[in-house]
């Protein structure tokens, strides 16, 4: 029998998002609040995410989850 865990344990800065208003928006302008969004991701959140080694862990419509190791947030 093996002494190492089946499970190991790692810290991780979590982030989670939402647009407030969402709804509203895409019932003003669909395109153009998705568009807003992607280009808002792309431009900026991804660029930050790299920068501190995080990723995405989902994407939901107008929400995220997005995880870096508590270590790259200082």
């Amino acid at each position: 029998m093996s002494d190492t865990p089946a499970h190991s344990r790692r810290l991780a800065a979590i982030v989670v998002s939402d647009v407030v208003g969402y709804s509203r928006l895409v019932g003003q302008d669909e395109a153009g609040t998705v568009a807003a969004l992607r280009d808002l991701r792309r431009d900026l959140i991804e660029p930050l995410l790299k920068q501190h080694n995080g990723r995405f862990v989902k994407l939901m419509g107008d929400g995220a989850l997005a995880s870096s190791p508590p270590s790259s947030m200082r």
